[in-house]
């Protein structure tokens, strides 16, 4: 009878580490680009306003340099944030499909459907701040998602059964 040696030492094995190491390396990425922390930051090429300004104020009594204060930019009463047709791209792995989204918001409530790679599926959830967190719903498949507003586009990640960024990527315009 042959030994048998170690799986981590076989080629199954080898792919299978790397390929993990892969998909954690991508994934704290995605994370570190949402959160800010990389990617690209020229407000030349991005023609959407910060979504947070700074306002001084000051102080007629004191000397010190007036103290800075976040607010919000106030938002165009035009504009119903997670509502109306979105197109866009969705990726898995290395894949990326073409995806578009038709959202209905009532108050914080999202209802919609989704159409990717010529499949039909069904999306609920709810809207806080410039955030949406939805479950998802495509034949036997489900999962949930979180995406974020960046006034006209919205960009998050997806996953499969109860996780919301084991999937991929989803990146659209509103039309």
């Amino acid at each position: 009878m042959a030994e048998k040696g170690s799986f981590w030492l076989s080629v199954p094995g080898i792919l299978t580490g790397v390929a993990a190491i892969i998909t954690a390396v991508g994934g704290l990425l995605i994370a570190l680009a949402q959160l800010g922390y990389i990617g690209k930051n020229d407000v030349t090429s991005n023609p959407t306003p910060p979504a947070i300004e700074t306002v001084e104020r000051t102080k007629a009594s004191s000397q010190q340099q007036p103290p800075t204060t976040p607010v919000l930019p106030p938002v165009s009463p035009n504009i119903t944030l997670f509502s109306g047709t979105y197109i866009g791209t969705s990726t898995e792995g290395y894949n990326q499909t073409a995806v578009q989204l038709v959202l209905k918001r009532q108050d914080s409530a999202v209802t919609g459907t989704y159409v990717q790679d010529g499949v039909l599926g069904d999306i609920s959830g709810t809207v806080s701040g410039n955030t949406l967190s939805y479950e998802w719903r495509s034949g036997e498949y489900f999962g949930r998602g979180v995406t974020v507003d960046q006034g006209g586009s919205i960009q998050g990640t997806w996953g499969y059964g109860y996780s919301y960024d084991d999937g991929g990527v989803t990146m659209a315009k509103l039309q």
